[in-house]
């Protein structure tokens, strides 16, 4: 399996987010890709930095996620689509890059699922798309060929 075909989300302090094609894959909704997209937002707002050791990783997320979980909130987006994306990743049988983390992986994610709170006010599943005009914008993206901006460019 190719890196790309992993799935992968992060951002780095140029604030770009990068997200491979493995997790384009997973992607069931818009308002899924709002929750990665503000998970990653939220680490570069946090200041996270990768930690050193895997077990130092699970507050991180779990930071990040209560602040994407904000954001959906205020856009009136229910939990659903979090806690869905989360369980996937955790799937039995998902490779993972390195198999001597798959049980911290699994722990971890059991973890982020448990801590995820529900929005009071939250109606909508989704914002713009439905499901099928989401779909498409995916199977577009993933048949793109993309290259990558030039060091130093910023967006």
């Amino acid at each position: 399996m190719s890196p790309l075909d992993r799935p992968l989300a992060e951002i780095d302090f140029a604030r770009r987010i990068v997200i491979s094609k493995g997790m384009l894959r997973l992607m069931h909704s818009e308002a899924e890709l709002i929750f990665l997209l503000a998970h990653e937002v939220a680490h570069y707002e946090l200041s996270h930095r990768p930690p050193r050791s895997a077990a130092k990783r699970l507050p991180l997320e779990l930071a990040a996620d209560t602040r994407a979980l904000e954001v959906m909130c205020r856009l009136g987006l229910r939990d659903a689509a979090a806690r869905s994306l989360l369980t996937r990743l955790n799937e039995p049988g998902r490779e993972v890059v390195d198999e001597s983390l798959k049980e911290l992986a699994s722990t971890e994610v059991r973890a982020r699922l448990a801590a995820l709170t529900g929005c009071a006010a939250a109606q909508h599943e989704t914002l713009l798309l439905d499901p099928s005009a989401f779909r498409q914008l995916i199977e577009a993206a993933l048949a793109a060929s993309i290259t990558p901006a030039p060091e130093g460019t910023i967006r």
